[in-house]
């Protein structure tokens, strides 16, 4: 299927929606593409303040290696 077959059948398919949740769903998802082309990540206040979370656990020396986290897990998993 080209580019432009693709385009029409997904034009197709938005035409035949009457739902405005899943329009808008559908809208916010060619947004976020759009910006992840940019190479934009936009990020609201919950994930800021993760990310400000993580951070200041690492300053803190509050972190575990993948290589422990890994065996952790495999630990887990033969209980």
């Amino acid at each position: 299927m080209t580019v432009i077959e693709l385009k029409e059948k997904i034009r197709a398919q938005i035409d035949s929606i009457d739902d405005e949740k899943t329009l808008a769903s559908i809208s916010r998802n060619i947004e976020l593409e759009m910006e992840h082309e940019n190479g934009v990540y936009p990020l609201n206040a919950e994930q800021i303040a993760a990310i400000e979370d993580g951070l200041q656990q690492i300053a803190n020396g509050q972190w575990i290696s993948h290589e422990d986290v890994t065996k952790e897990i495999e630990e887990w998993l033969k209980k």
